[in-house]
């Protein structure tokens, strides 16, 4: 089996690639009810096949690549968290429960590193 596709990398680390898995928690949990989008204060620019994003707030920067870049660029607008994963089962061959399970835990992530924005999506 390959690396995780879903990873993000972080430039302020001392290691060059972090697992999202080993990454801390907020108390905040995301759902699929949940609406996400990326933080507006993030500035993004490109680098060959990668998007490498430097957080205005701390000075932090970020690199993500292939599914992650993909996940990144779907969610500048509002969006579901259902959706996005109803999205990548479609395209990707990957069974439903560890599409939501991956796509999660790279999302929680984000959240963790101040690079989302979260609303909870129940009452709509």
């Amino acid at each position: 089996m390959g690396p995780d596709p879903l990873q993000i990398r972080s430039a302020h680390a001392i290691l060059p690639s972090v697992s999202l898995n080993l990454l801390p928690r907020r108390s905040h949990m995301l759902t699929l009810n949940s609406i996400i989008q990326r933080d507006p204060e993030v500035v993004v620019a490109e680098a060959d096949q990668d998007l490498i994003m430097v957080s205005v707030a701390t000075g932090h920067y970020y690199g993500v690549s292939d599914v992650a870049r993909e996940i990144w660029e779907a969610i500048e607008r509002p969006k579901r968290v259902s959706d996005l994963v109803d999205g990548l089962t479609a395209v990707y061959d990957i069974d439903s429960s560890s599409c939501k399970d991956q796509t999660l835990s790279f999302l929680e992530a984000l959240f963790d590193e101040g690079l989302l924005q979260v609303k909870d999506g129940s009452a709509g």
